[in-house]
């Protein structure tokens, strides 16, 4: 009798243990490096396409590519066509590697979840109006009181920012007009003057101003 019950519950534990079969660790791994492999391949065709676009328009009509060039990137109203664009690359990067193998239906539909969560958080982080660029930005920073009273300039809340601030920046330098720039401190970079000077928003009336 009690070699029976003991059969009996040794089976049952097998049982038991097929079903609560715990997913492998290296599987669960492919499967969001597959994803985020996409998510990356959603940023290759969007700029590609968006590249393709500037260069037939920058040969076919210079003066319009450079006002479509204004506003997709010094714009708000521009930064939401890139969303809807960057948004539409997921679809299309995801629906490709699905069709060519490489993702099951329930990876595609994470990358596609993914890629449009990456458009909506730039977004977030790139958007002038009322700060909520800067305001989102310093939010996931944990910096509730700049969220809540945001300071004159860009922020710095990404390690990449940071450096690249520390890339052009000069300590201890004698500016020439007193209060131009921070005091002590001047900038080298021709990519940042070109910016300032050809696309601010106050100067060519653009980003939420329109």
């Amino acid at each position: 009798m009690a070699n029976k019950t003991l059969k009996s519950m040794k089976y049952k534990a097998k049982g038991y243990g097929k079903k609560l079969k715990v997913p492998e660790i290296g599987s669960t791994a492919k499967k969001y490096g597959k994803v985020t492999a996409a998510v990356a391949g959603t940023g290759v065709v969007y700029a590609l396409g968006y590249e393709a676009l500037r260069g037939l328009l920058r040969t076919m009509a210079p003066s319009q590519g450079a006002t479509l060039e204004n506003f997709v990137t010094n714009t708000d109203k521009g930064l939401l066509v890139q969303t809807l664009a960057l948004g539409s690359a997921s679809a299309l990067s995801a629906s490709v590697l699905n069709s060519a193998g490489l993702l099951s239906k329930s990876e595609t539909t994470m990358a596609v979840a993914a890629g449009t969560g990456l458009a909506v958080g730039r977004m977030l982080t790139g958007l002038a109006t009322g700060d909520i660029g800067k305001r989102f930005s310093t939010l996931l920073d944990g910096e509730v009181g700049l969220t809540a009273f945001p300071k004159p300039g860009p922020t710095l809340s990404t390690p990449s920012n940071t450096w690249a601030l520390n890339q052009i920046s000069q300590m201890g330098v004698e500016l020439p007009q007193a209060g131009q720039h921070h005091p002590g401190m001047s900038f080298n970079s021709p990519y940042m003057d070109s910016a300032i000077t050809n696309t601010n928003p106050l100067q060519q009336k653009s980003g939420p101003f329109v």
